[in-house]
């Protein structure tokens, strides 16, 4: 069994977690099923580890077989790494892998901090009111896009998109009438004083790290067996080993940080060598009679993702006396229908 989990906040502020649960097989995919979803007060690795195990027992009433929990798939927050200590205490055999698209999230994050300029041109670029110059002056290009931090990837997308037609854009900012002399407007005029410098980091971007949207796309693709998942990941590698400058440095060491942290990300990379020959010695953290079953083990935690997508259609203003319990069941099953 692979248990999938992780946390946000709803709408009113209280913590929510989720827990997704499929059966590991040999010859196909897992079907992510949510198993519960639960208010916690406060959020730390006694609690997730707690509400793991309270879910566990719903799938077995009275003692969950221990020998059939094999792996936990998390983001990397802290209290998700502490947790997996925790649920080794009762499942001896669970490994704990990090979300593998959290990790290149967390990598173009760092590429973001590295380029201060361009995140100023992407965030400011916000006018509703000039859609309709935008759109008289450029009507073959498409809106420039509003990046949202929290959804993997869409802020490297947003440079890209300023890479191929940030000439144009300025063109149109060169020609807004002169009345218009909003703050954002005159921020985005200061800053492509300077273009050469804009353009530089842009180029730079695109040379090098154009590969994190693609690589989380495919990483969010379901069915994909373990070899396809890690032939995946080595390719995002082999882009992070060429990318030059102290940039590219500062960005190997903050890749090789995430996967320090991440034990089970090298446990799982032996498996398909295994099965491939290529390596000799079994992973000495999984048995013989389990090595088949993580032939398609998810090395993202996506399903639990989507689960939470579930909140904005039924947390509506609409909705006032709503029990915890009855949200909890309806979740289930709008997941149950959507998602499946």
């Amino acid at each position: 069994m692979v248990v999938c989990v992780d946390e946000t906040t709803n709408s009113v502020g209280r913590y929510i977690a989720n827990l997704i649960v499929g059966k590991l097989e040999p010859n196909r995919a897992s079907t992510a099923h949510l198993l519960c979803s639960k208010q916690l007060e406060k959020v730390n690795s006694q609690s997730i580890a707690y509400f793991i195990n309270k879910g566990l027992q719903l799938l077995y009433p009275g003692s969950v077989d221990d020998s059939k929990v094999l792996l936990l798939v998390s983001d990397a927050a802290s209290y998700m790494i502490a947790t997996a200590p925790l649920l080794k205490t009762f499942y001896p055999s669970l490994i704990h892998v990090t979300c593998m698209a959290h990790a290149l999230y967390r990598l173009a994050e760092t590429v973001r901090a590295e380029f201060p300029a361009v995140n100023t041109l992407i965030s400011t670029m916000k006018a509703p009111s000039r859609i309709a110059i935008f759109r008289e002056k450029l009507p073959s290009i498409p809106l420039p896009p509003q990046p949202i931090i929290t959804r993997w990837g869409s802020w490297m997308e947003a440079a890209l998109y300023y890479a191929e037609h940030l000439e144009e854009i300025m063109t149109v900012i060169d020609n807004l009438p002169l009345t218009d002399n909003s703050a954002c407007v005159s921020s985005v005029k200061e800053l492509l004083n300077d273009c050469s410098s804009v353009q530089r980091d842009i180029a730079y971007i695109q040379a090098n790290f154009s590969f994190p949207p693609v690589t989380i796309t495919k990483m969010e693709e379901k069915g994909n067996s373990l070899k396809q998942q890690f032939s995946v990941i080595e390719e995002a590698e082999n882009n992070i080993q060429s990318a030059g400058g102290k940039v590219g440095d500062r960005i190997r060491d903050k890749w090789s940080s995430v996967l320090q942290k991440n034990s089970g990300y090298s446990v799982l990379k032996g498996v398909p060598q295994v099965m491939d020959r290529e390596k000799v010695d079994l992973p000495s953290e999984i048995e013989l009679k389990d090595v088949g079953k993580f032939s398609y083990a998810p090395l993202t935690s996506v399903s639990v993702e989507r689960s939470f997508s579930a909140f904005k259609m039924i947390l509506t203003d609409k909705r006032h006396s709503l029990t915890v319990e009855n949200l909890e069941k309806i979740i289930v099953m709008y997941c149950k229908a959507k998602y499946e």
